[in-house]
């Protein structure tokens, strides 16, 4: 939402514009007096966009829009309110990269967020990741420092681990409409089994139970797994 540093009657006429060129209209800050005009164009200095307005009325706040509101708008406070589906593809994400990762939203796109090594200070940032999985929210987003996996092969080795737990979710889901699990099902699982979960999945414990609850415990193995990889990470 525009905050009070743009006035209603500006983002009128804003509107009324996008809406007879049928294209989205930009308000830009000219420095060094700081006033604003509108153009057609995105400015090629994304800092002095102050707000975009689209035929259909919609308007979306730029780094100049944000800059004197006192606190980042963006700001995500409540870990809570961010879709499980997206945090944990941003948990994955800093997972795989080794880094921690910093969402802000996306100007150019409303409907992605752009993905950042540091934190932007352009009032986009909504939350940081670590690679251990810690979601950062709020004021303290904002101070999160960098950070990178000392080893510096981290990103090819948890990728290929990453990709056979993968792989063995799949086979766990293979399992789930079986009414009990013969060993010949639980061949095609066993040998993407992780070591560290061999103890817990062994096939003397589980061949002959229903196809859902092995499915179930093969799914939990897999996600502890994913916790050791975090455990293992180590800043630069």
């Amino acid at each position: 939402m525009p905050n009070d540093e743009i006035p209603e009657s500006e983002l009128a006429v804003a509107r009324a514009i996008a809406r007879r060129l049928g294209r989205t209209v930009f308000g830009v800050v000219e420095p060094p007096g700081g006033g604003r005009r509108l153009a057609t164009e995105r400015p090629d200095d994304p800092a002095t966009l102050a707000f975009s307005v689209e035929r259909g009325g919609a308007v979306r706040l730029g780094p100049a829009g944000r800059r004197s509101a006192g606190a980042p708008s963006a700001l995500v406070h409540d870990a809570s309110t961010i879709p499980a589906v997206e945090l944990e593809a941003m948990r994955d994400h800093a997972l795989l990269t080794g880094r921690t990762i910093f969402v802000a939203e996306d100007l150019e796109d409303p409907d992605a967020w752009a993905l950042y090594d540091e934190a932007p200070g352009d009032g986009t940032l909504r939350y940081a990741v670590r690679p251990t999985g810690e979601v950062i929210v709020g004021a303290a987003a904002t101070a999160e420092p960098a950070a990178a996996a000392r080893d510096t092969g981290w990103t090819a080795r948890v990728g290929a681990a990453l990709r056979a737990l993968r792989r063995l979710r799949e086979r766990a889901d293979e399992l789930i409409p079986l009414s009990h699990v013969t060993p010949r099902d639980w061949s095609r699982v066993e040998r993407l089994v992780p070591d560290g979960e061999r103890r817990a999945l062994h096939p003397a414990a589980l061949v002959g139970l229903p196809g859902p609850v092995v499915a179930d415990a093969v799914r939990r193995a897999a996600e502890r797994e994913v916790e050791r990889l975090r455990r293992g990470w180590r800043p630069a």
